[in-house]
Order: C-alpha cells, then sequence, then structure tokens
C-alpha cells in the first residue's frame, strides 16, 4: 500500500465505549509505517467540510490512555439538523483528496453506517481511490448482525448499578416496591434488568425473580401486571418494577397513562390504589458521563479490539465494510472481530421473545446467559485531588 493518511471520525449518538474504540484506531494506525498521520475530525461527517482536522498522534500517551475511562465521542458528532446530499459528499472527497486522506474509520450508529457508504461511492464516482471501514456501536444494542452492540455491557451494567442502589434504599425505607422508568432506551436495555438476578440457574420460579420489567413491545395488561406484584410482594423482599417510558395496550397503541404524564407515575397510582402497597419512583436517563464511572472493562476490550481490527483491514485493502463481533463460546462470551459489507447491515434486532417469560413481564435464564458475561470487569479510573478525571482536549 502506497503511503497515505488516514482519518477517523466519531458519528451519530455518542456510545459508552466510542472512545474505546478510536484509541483502538490510534495505536493500532501508529504500528503502520504506510499510514503517514493520522488524524481525527471534530463533528463527524460534518467536521471534514470545515476541515477541523486534530494530529491525534501528537497526544501524550497520558492523555490518549483517557479515552478508555471517558464514555461519549471525544471528537464529537454531527449536529443534529445535519442533512447531507450527493454534493455535500462530493465536497468531502475534495477535502480529503487535499490532504491525501485514503484510509477513512468510522465510529457510529446505523446511520453513520449509510453515510460512510455514501461517501464512498460518490469517491469511486469522482475517481478518488477511499477505503471505509465503519466501527458500529449502539448502546441500545439494536444494530443488526452483531453478536451485541458495542457500549450494550456498558449500558446495563450502569443500570444495575443504580438498581442495586435503588433496592438498598428501599430495604433501608421498608418500601415493597420500586418503581424505575428508564428513558430514551430501548427494549434491549430494559431487559438487562434481568441481571438483578443474576441467577446462573436455568430453572427457577418467576415468582422468586426480584424484578418485573414492561417491555415496549409487550401489551401492558392491568389485571396480570397487578397479580404478578400481588405474588412477588408474599416474599417480603423489594420489588423493582422497571419500565420503558412508552408502553403500549392490548391493541398495540400507546398506553394511556392519563393525567399522570408518565408510565412510572401510572404504574404507581396503580399499585397504590388497587393494592394498597407503598411504592417509591425513580427516574432514569442513562446519560453518557454517568455511565464513563461503570465502564464494562469486557465492553472496553472488545472496542479496543474493534477499533484495531478496522486499521487493519483498512491497511489491507478492505473497504465499504463494517466490524461485527461473533460469538465463539457462550460461556466465556468470546468475541472475534469479523468483518461484514456495510449494505449487510439492515433493521435493527429485536429482543428474541422466546427470552420473554409466558408472564411477559419476567425473562428466562436465556437473558442472563446472553448479558452476564457483557457486564464483566471495572475499568480504573484516574483520580486527581480527589476527582475522576475525563478526557478533554
Amino acid at each position: 500500500m502506497e503511503s497515505c493518511n488516514l482519518l477517523v471520525l466519531q458519528s451519530g449518538i455518542p456510545g459508552a465505549v466510542g472512545n474505546s474504540a478510536l484509541y483502538g484506531v490510534l495505536s493500532e494506525a501508529l504500528n503502520h509505517e504506510a499510514i503517514e498521520e493520522v488524524y481525527g475530525v471534530c463533528n463527524g461527517f460534518e467536521g471534514i467540510l470545515s476541515q477541523n482536522f486534530i494530529d491525534l498522534a501528537a497526544l501524550s500517551q497520558k492523555k490518549a490512555q483517557l479515552l478508555l475511562s471517558t464514555a461519549g465521542n471525544a471528537l464529537g458528532h454531527e449536529t443534529y439538523g445535519f442533512q447531507p446530499t450527493d454534493e455535500t459528499f462530493k465536497e468531502m472527497v475534495g477535502v480529503l483528496s487535499q490532504h491525501n486522506i485514503r484510509l477513512l474509520a468510522v465510529i457510529g450508529d446505523r446511520k453513520s453506517v449509510e453515510y460512510t457508504r455514501q461517501l464512498l461511492q460518490i469517491a469511486q464516482t469522482e475517481g478518488y481511490a477511499l477505503n471505509g471501514v465503519v466501527v458500529p456501536q449502539a448502546d441500545d444494542n439494536e444494530f443488526p448482525i452483531t453478536d451485541h452492540g458495542l457500549g450494550y455491557g456498558s449500558s446495563i451494567k450502569c443500570l444495575n448499578a443504580l438498581l442495586v442502589s435503588f433496592e438498598k434504599l428501599l430495604r433501608n425505607e421498608a418500601i415493597p416496591v420500586g418503581i424505575c422508568e428508564i428513558e430514551n432506551a430501548g427494549s434491549w436495555v430494559v431487559a438487562g434488568a434481568a441481571l438483578l438476578s443474576a441467577t446462573t440457574e436455568k430453572s427457577v420460579d418467576a415468582n422468586d425473580l426480584p424484578y418485573v420489567v414492561c417491555l415496549p413491545e409487550q401489551p401492558f395488561n392491568a389485571e396480570r401486571f397487578l397479580n404478578i406484584i400481588r405474588n412477588k410482594v408474599q416474599r417480603r423482599e423489594p420489588i423493582l418494577v422497571v419500565t420503558h417510558s412508552q408502553l403500549i395496550n392490548e391493541e398495540g397503541n400507546p398506553l394511556d397513562v392519563g393525567t399522570f404524564g408518565s408510565v412510572g407515575a401510572y404504574l404507581e397510582q396503580l399499585i397504590q390504589s388497587e393494592l394498597n402497597i407503598p411504592t417509591y419512583l425513580a427516574a432514569y436517563n442513562l446519560h453518557i458521563q454517568p455511565i464513563s464511572h461503570f465502564l464494562s472493562k469486557q465492553d472496553q476490550t472488545e472496542a479496543v479490539a474493534c477499533g484495531c481490527a478496522a486499521v487493519q483491514a483498512l491497511v489491507k485493502g478492505e473497504s465499504e465494510k463494517a466490524v461485527i463481533l461473533v460469538r465463539n463460546d457462550n460461556k466465556a462470551a468470546s468475541c472475534d472481530p469479523t468483518l461484514v459489507l456495510l449494505k449487510e447491515i439492515t433493521g435493527i434486532k429485536f429482543f428474541p421473545s422466546d427470552w420473554i417469560s409466558a408472564d411477559t413481564m419476567t425473562l428466562q435464564y436465556s437473558m442472563s446467559k446472553y448479558a452476564l458475561p457483557l457486564i464483566q470487569g471495572e475499568v480504573a479510573n484516574t483520580f486527581e485531588k480527589g476527582l475522576p478525571q475525563l478526557f478533554r482536549w
């Protein structure tokens, strides 16, 4: 391969380990003599037009290490109104050619995959040799094909850390039922509450599980919900109701929560009025910065490996590919970075219906078996003057 420059960008919705993937791209790129310069660009694809480039090779090792313990996009992402056209991508190709950038590593979501595909097609039309590989990230785990999305393990690790603390509060205050409404998250994240039981046994009575989950695609039935709560509180242990912020009714329409304003408040009123049981309501929005302190080591390791794999593929001449994870051993959750064509990535990954128990509000052993390995290991944070240090330019 002739000597050229590599550009890495972060695009779309920020992810928990997007910066770990960035670290992987940078560390691997520095090992290849054919790569002369390693540029980062601020604000994703939009930043290419403004040529907002950063010399990533100039980062000190100490500063680069902070990427590993900082969630989010250190390089930022496009503005929400960004809508590129073919002409926009043609301008991008012109900018890339000015800087002899022929290798492109993109860390992003499903929309980022489409942007990469469009840019590479325009480059080909313009006769400019440009290779591009995407490292997908998906804290919501809805990215198709891959075993699990980068960031998902950290997302549910953070969620369960919050739920463990919440359960402790319920015990201290002798409150039988706690309700947690999870905002801005999909079914996979809400289902992560199944790890509260941390069971390694295949046969566990649903009534013995310390949680109830209300998934957005499962029709909500108030009578069934109340019966489940009634049975579980007899265990004399706190019960956590973990719900999505949007549920559907039996007809498949949005659940009418009346004047309560939220699903969580509606469920709380339902329990209090029908069962006369004290409850405590909390709403969690898994912002990126809190997740920084609960990153999964497994998640981080896989993100670095995927970043490295993207560069290795580019140097070999691969293009229009994405790096996904293929699981080899379910028990060890050993996943290998594997390349697939960008055009193969379509749709979203739905939560498996056969992982949902017959009561529709608890989950089968399959969920714990799948997700528990993804949250293993802790990431050490760097502290100065007693405060955690996150990456900043």
